[in-house]
């Protein structure tokens, strides 16, 4: 007969077992296409960039803001020499110059048309003084828990996995084209005992950094 000692010494060794091998991998998968229209390298530096509000199914609105605020935050660390307006910064601005009815039309012609009006565009770009604008789209962002290891009807361990699904693009105020366009779906999935789901910044940080990578 077990006892409940027994119990205890065979859980912690199954568990040694467990982490020696190696069964707590990280495991990431990756889909990333990019297209350079009209973007050459130092222009972005040379003329700067201003983060636009992210657009997203309804699903997926109330990610649009801190969307931004990571992706404003990746170009910054990784591309420290491309001189960058955050969402935040450009708002501001927006209000202050009495742009924020411009701005909405703006977007509701682009929701309608997926154009940015080159009029509006020029106009934000003089407050702002930026000549390129970012624009994130959120196609889709799903997060899902799986048992998978488990003693004496205790789940030890769980394969948690978030995937994701970001389009990138780059406007130039001066003619209304777009200039650089990419996109990535990214699968993340990792063996862990603890209850929290995938941060959603964790795994749009890496987006990201994949994407800004490939940016001239």
């Amino acid at each position: 007969m077990t006892t409940p000692k027994t119990h205890s010494i065979l859980a912690i060794f199954i568990v040694t077992i467990w982490l020696i091998s190696g069964c707590s991998t990280v495991q990431i998968h990756k889909q990333t296409k990019h297209k350079v229209i009209d973007l050459k390298t130092d222009q972005l530096k040379e003329s700067g960039i201003a983060f636009l509000t992210p657009s997203a199914t309804v699903d997926y609105e109330q990610d649009k803001q801190g969307l931004a605020f990571i992706f404003a935050e990746m170009l910054k660390e990784k591309r420290p020499e491309i001189n960058s307006l955050s969402l935040s910064e450009t708002l501001g601005i927006i209000n202050q110059a009495s742009l924020t009815q411009e701005y909405k039309t703006m977007f509701d012609f682009y929701n309608k048309t997926g154009i940015f009006p080159l009029k509006s565009l020029k106009k934000i770009s003089q407050a702002t003084q930026t000549k390129y604008f970012a624009h994130i789209q959120l196609a889709s962002f799903e997060r899902e828990t799986q048992g998978r290891f488990g003693v004496f009807g205790f789940r030890l361990f769980q394969t948690k996995q978030a995937n994701v699904r970001i389009f990138l693009q780059i406007w130039n105020s001066s003619n209304g084209f777009i200039v650089w366009e990419g996109s990535e779906e990214l699968n993340l999935a990792f063996d862990t005992g603890s209850e929290q789901p995938i941060p959603f910044r964790n795994i749009t940080r890496k987006v990201a950094e994949n994407l800004f990578q490939l940016i001239p």
